[in-house]
């Protein structure tokens, strides 16, 4: 299957292929927080070589092939040394910093890459939500995402003030304990 070139758009691959990638990744990689590198990293490299790709296959096939070498990579820098000296790193600078990395990235891609790394604790806060209590996670949800007030969750829910609390700090520790997990600090 051949693609126009104009169809391939980078701001949608989170959105198409990350949820794939990040099963393939999984069952090949254990630390989810190496599998969410991996997949950061692939997106970064299929970002700088996007005006390369050829349309002999589909977009798909292009980042698995992409996510094969990153996996790869990532099997040769555990056996090295800086692979035993790893360092979870966050922002482009640290990255290039911890592994040795120059390669100058523009600000359009670094918004691409803030955008993925937003994106990926996005999907992992959501499902860590699945994964605790659901009277808790009602709660966290009516304080986080729809901002109302003990009072008014108190209200909507039919709970009292101290309900509320205690289900509000166990939904944080719940929380806290499950982005752990995932090497996420909170």
């Amino acid at each position: 299957m051949h693609l126009k070139k104009d169809t391939i758009n980078a701001e949608k691959w989170m959105d198409n292929y990350y949820n794939f990638l990040k099963n393939y990744t999984k069952a090949r990689v254990s630390n989810m927080l190496d599998v969410e590198e991996i997949i950061s990293d692939t997106f970064l490299a299929a970002l700088k070589a996007k005006d390369n790709f050829q349309q002999k296959s589909t977009e798909r096939t292009w980042l698995v092939g992409i996510l094969k070498h990153k996996i790869i990579d990532y099997y040769r820098r555990e056996g090295s040394y800086k692979g035993r000296m790893r360092k979870y790193t966050i922002s482009h600078e640290e990255y290039q910093e911890a592994f040795y990395y120059t390669t100058a990235i523009t600000e359009s891609e670094a918004s691409t890459l803030a955008d993925i790394h937003l994106k990926t604790l996005e999907n992992v806060l959501k499902e860590s939500l699945t994964q605790i209590p659901i009277s808790q996670a009602k709660v966290l949800k009516l304080r986080v995402y729809d901002e109302l007030s003990t009072e008014e969750i108190c209200d909507k829910l039919s709970i009292s003030k101290n309900n509320a609390w205690v289900l509000m700090s166990r939904a944080r520790k719940a929380i806290a304990m499950y982005l752990e997990k995932y090497d996420y600090a909170i």
